[in-house]
């Protein structure tokens, strides 16, 4: 080697090091490597939007594996990535389709999809499943029904109803049902 015998070969032989630990650290996905010395996984998501369908390839399998996972409904806004990864169906969070999951992904928070409080609502609730990878959440898994977006429901003062949840699909007589109002 031609650094072999130098005061450079035991450098490069750590630098060779860090670089291998951290293709092995990041494995499968390399897109998601921030570099630790300007803060990193924990910095980057506040600085720049994160997150091109990593990780819902372990969600969709994790769902396909539930003795009804061909027969469940998933709410998301990253179908693209999703679907490939999952056997049953899926609808967008914002269609009136019931699911019987929500799946919440990084970009979508960071883009206030499909509106700002819709990830206040869901974060106040365990999640049944999370994907982190690195250390950062980038997926989010909550049990349906999903939380319907409403438009244009002003009451003045600055008051606005931005979405509600019925707890069943359809209310039936004599039995109680619960109404949540996102305002």
């Amino acid at each position: 080697s031609i650094f072999r015998g130098t005061k450079l070969s035991w450098p490069i032989g750590l630098l060779l090091a860090i670089q291998l630990a951290l293709a092995v650290i990041y494995f499968p996905y390399f897109v998601d490597y921030w570099n630790p010395l300007v803060g990193g996984p924990w910095l980057a998501p506040h600085l720049v939007k994160i997150g091109s369908g990593e990780g819902l390839d372990q969600m969709g399998r994790y769902l396909s594996q539930k003795s009804d996972g061909a027969d469940l409904t998933v709410a998301t806004d990253f179908w693209e990535s999703f679907a490939p990864f999952f056997s049953g169906h899926y609808t967008k969070p914002d269609y009136d389709d019931e699911a019987d999951y929500i799946l919440i992904y990084r970009r979508q928070i960071q883009n206030s999809s499909p509106f700002p409080e819709y990830w206040t609502y869901f974060s106040a609730r365990a999640p049944e499943q999370k994907v982190s990878l690195v250390g950062l959440d980038y997926v989010w898994l909550y049990p349906g029904p999903q939380l319907r977006v409403v438009s244009e429901a002003k009451f003045g003062r600055g008051l606005e109803l931005r979405g509600y949840r019925l707890d069943r699909p359809a209310a039936e007589s004599g039995q109680r049902s619960n109404l949540t109002l996102v305002w």
